[in-house]
């Protein structure tokens, strides 16, 4: 009986050990990861601002120029 105890121990210890590793290593890749994008470029405009340059004028839609300005400078 001893020795069934000692495996089980040992063997939820060893699941433990797994699980801190892995959310260790996920912890460092999310670290890593939101590190990496903080330093992207960040665009000069918005799909927010290209959307509301957009108007519905007899049934088609137009574009404001400066809508048109953001879409050549990007």
């Amino acid at each position: 009986m001893k020795n069934m105890m000692k495996i089980l121990v040992r063997y939820v210890a060893s699941a433990a050990g797994v699980t801190v590793l892995l959310l260790l290593i996920n912890i460092a890749a999310l670290t890593a990861w939101v590190a990496s994008s903080a330093r992207l470029p960040r665009s000069e405009y918005s799909v927010t601002e290209i959307a509301d340059s957009l108007k519905l004028q007899n049934g088609n839609y137009m574009m404001a120029e400066n809508g048109q300005k953001a879409i050549h400078k990007g």
